[in-house]
């Protein structure tokens, strides 16, 4: 991901801006920036897990 700086005169020029980036950006670009921010929220509520675990139960047919 490109860090970029823009300076504007109004929050609603920004607003513009952002909105026409985001029309504009491939999916591949959109999916980056998801899991970027996904990674960054999941480092920021749990700092130790590296990575996720599966666990799965075995149980009998009709068993509760």
């Amino acid at each position: 991901m490109e860090k970029v700086v823009h300076k504007f005169n109004s929050f609603a020029e920004q607003e513009k801006y952002e909105k026409e980036y985001w029309r504009k950006a491939s999916a591949s670009e959109k999916f980056e920036t998801v899991e970027a921010i996904r990674a960054l929220y999941i480092q920021t509520l749990y700092p130790n897990v590296t990575k996720i675990e599966k666990v799965v139960r075995k149980r009998k047919l009709g068993e509760e």
